[in-house]
């Protein structure tokens, strides 16, 4: 068994993975306590569910779930921790930079947009971290750990862009 100590590039990524799943967790519910989001609701003697609220809950508790294990998992120096925390940076990694598109589009330098490139500065370094030699030994990546990480990758992506 490999007794190698994580380092501090492993556990900035794991540390960003699992902020990631508390940020989302933490969105998720104040969505449900201030009642903005209902997938399922009554109308009398009747339960109506609105798909696109439902399928957006679903995006958001998968995303939970897989951010929340993966930064656990990397934190315990498991193979599948890498696999399902690559997928969620990345994923991140986009929805950040569309942000960032959207802000230079808009003109607007504020508070936000710093906070915006010091996220993606943050997630960025977590991929690359993710992809350093010795990060891929400690995690025992190899050629087919690949495979089931681009399933994840594919799949999350199908989720949120094909998904609607």
């Amino acid at each position: 068994m490999n007794e190698e100590k994580l380092g501090w590039k492993e556990k900035f990524a794991a540390t960003i993975v699992l902020l990631i799943g508390i940020l989302y967790l933490a969105n998720q519910v104040m969505n449900i306590v201030s009642s903005k989001t209902s997938a399922i609701y009554s109308e009398g003697d009747k339960w109506l569910i609105r798909k696109a609220e439902l399928i957006s809950d679903i995006k958001t508790y998968i995303t939970i779930i897989l951010a929340i294990t993966g930064g656990i998992l990397l934190f315990k120096k498991k193979q599948w921790g890498w696999i399902m925390s690559v997928p969620i940076l990345m994923l991140v990694a986009v929805f950040m930079v569309s942000g960032l598109a959207l802000l230079l589009y808009t003109f607007e330098f504020n508070i936000v947009f710093i906070a915006l490139m010091i996220a993606i500065v943050a997630n960025l370094l977590s991929v690359v971290f993710l992809f350093l030699p010795g990060t891929r030994k400690k995690y025992r990546v190899g050629m087919l750990t690949f495979i089931p990480t681009l399933v994840f990758l594919l799949a999350l992506m199908a989720l949120y862009f094909l998904l609607k």
